[in-house]
């Protein structure tokens, strides 16, 4: 499938595109590029947005994404590696050990801040270019979309942060404004959210080379992730009922090609960080990813990996005798030079594997994966809604669980049987939260869960302390630059 990808070109297009003819006698300095003498015309609104994206992919590669930092610290997943003291970040996280200098947190604030600030560019400038309203409505939907994807992804690793309704004019202007709650952090997510469903489209009207934009059901799919988070069960159903409603999605009629190529921005997917098996200028506009280097065998596989992030025994007993997923998600590569599973088994997670693990070819250098991070998927969404429900409506609650059962069975009834009609209370729960483990494995929602669940009981073992733990510190520079405006979350 043909995937719609955006890189630092858009950035760099946008720089070097701004200059009028007539304007030779004052010109723009070369490589700079004003608002006012960049948004013209649709091309430019659609390079600007473009380049609003681009924030995603640092989510979802390499260690700095999810796939580590969603995983790793919980008791679903080892940090691996050469030794305990290989990717001092991870081993940071995994022991709760964590620094405010720590390069993955020092990172994440200012990209995350940038594909704001690119998306308030959009939701500004847009509006005046004169082109075709149809497509300037949509655009100016996904820079609210990814304005609240940004501010989504600040909020659950820093709690309340500054929020930013526009752009300044002097970079010392965003230094002056201190931290909102996280409540009103999440009320401004919404907010954007709710702007972004006015106005996208869905996802079966978009063009096939513009699939993997943000759609109606995208936003409705962070809004239901965004009200479990806050416990509001009353939003998740209402949410998620509304994303049903669209009739845009279907389970995906296998486990497994979920994860392949072929079930890239599949039936059930949501929405999904793009990538692209090709390295098209290297640095920082490569369009690959190393997430499949960096969490696969460093010995007795096909390709050289890094071997971070394997399974836990935990998790591994979670699976139900002759679950299919199990197979699905794992493979076993002896040898590690870092074992700790039993110093010899080492499982490694098959969805963001390469071949012979997966369907994905081994790409050429460690930056160009192309595998795809599916960052909503129905399944998840499916069992959000039972939790929801489980309590006001427990027979439509155990409905969702079995779709979800029924589908990882593969036709074999005799693996996996359906939750009883009937179940209630604990029982319905535990069944629903089974159900998120196994079928939602490795991909970075086990931590966030648990932490929404109250069961802090199982992270203290490895480390973390309740009232710190819950987020990550603010990056020491970021208080340095805001002159005290900006105070550390506590315990750091």
């Amino acid at each position: 499938m043909k995937k719609i990808v955006y890189t630092l070109i858009t950035v760099m297009i946008l720089a070097f595109t701004a200059c009028k003819s007539d304007d030779f006698l004052e010109p723009t300095p070369y490589g700079l590029a004003g608002d006012e003498t960049f948004f013209r015309n649709e091309s430019d609104a659609l390079l600007a947005i473009n380049a609003t994206y681009r924030g995603l992919r640092q989510w979802y590669n390499n260690f700095q994404g999810d796939y580590g930092w969603g995983n790793i610290g919980t008791d679903d997943a080892w940090k691996g590696g050469a030794s305990p003291a290989d990717q001092d970040p991870l081993t940071a996280l995994e022991n709760y050990n964590i620094l405010t200098t720590v390069g993955e947190i020092v990172n994440r604030w200012p990209e995350d801040y940038q594909g704001i600030r690119n998306a308030n560019k959009v939701i500004t400038n847009v509006p005046n270019i004169e082109m075709d309203e149809a497509l300037k409505t949509r655009i100016i939907g996904e820079a609210y979309f990814l304005r609240g994807a940004y501010y989504f992804d600040l909020v659950r690793y820093f709690g309340g942060v500054p929020i930013y309704r526009e752009n300044f004019q002097l970079p010392d202007e965003y230094l002056t404004v201190g931290r909102s709650s996280e409540q009103e952090t999440w009320d401004f997510i919404e907010e954007n959210m709710l702007e972004a469903i006015s106005r996208l489209p869905k996802k079966s009207e978009y063009a096939a080379e513009d699939i993997g934009r943000a759609t109606k059901g995208s936003a409705l799919g962070f809004l239901v992730r965004l009200k479990a988070i806050q416990n509001d069960m009353a939003g998740v159903k209402k949410y998620s009922e509304q994303l049903f409603a669209l009739g845009e999605y279907e389970l995906a009629p296998t486990y497994r090609e979920i994860f392949q190529p072929a079930g890239e921005n599949g039936s059930g997917s949501i929405f999904e960080v793009q990538f692209k098996e090709a390295n098209e200028g290297g640095g920082a506009v490569q369009l690959g990813n190393a997430t499949g280097h960096a969490f696969g065998p460093r010995s007795g596989g096909s390709y050289g990996g890094w071997g971070f992030t394997m399974a836990k025994q935990e998790l591994l007993d979670e699976f139900e005798d002759g679950d299919p997923r199990l197979e699905h998600s794992f493979y076993n590569v002896p040898g590690q030079p870092y074992a700790p599973l039993d110093g010899v088994n080492s499982y490694f997670g098959k969805k963001v594997a390469y071949a012979p693990y997966s369907d994905y070819p081994i790409p050429a250098q460690a930056g160009d994966g192309g595998v795809n991070w599916r960052v909503l998927r129905l399944a998840d969404i499916y069992l959000m809604y039972a939790e929801a429900v489980a309590e006001s409506d427990p027979s439509t609650a155990v409905e969702y669980v079995n779709k979800v059962r029924r589908r990882a069975r593969e036709g074999d009834n005799s693996i996996l049987p359906e939750v009883p009609a009937g179940t209630t209370g604990q029982a319905l729960i535990d069944a629903i939260r089974h159900e998120r483990r196994v079928e939602l494995n490795l991909e970075g929602l086990r931590k966030q869960d648990l932490l929404r669940w109250g069961r802090t009981d199982l992270l203290t073992p490895l480390g973390f302390i309740v009232g710190k733990h819950e987020k990550v510190p603010i990056p020491q520079v970021e208080i340095d630059n805001y002159g005290g405006v900006l105070e550390q979350n506590p315990g750091y």
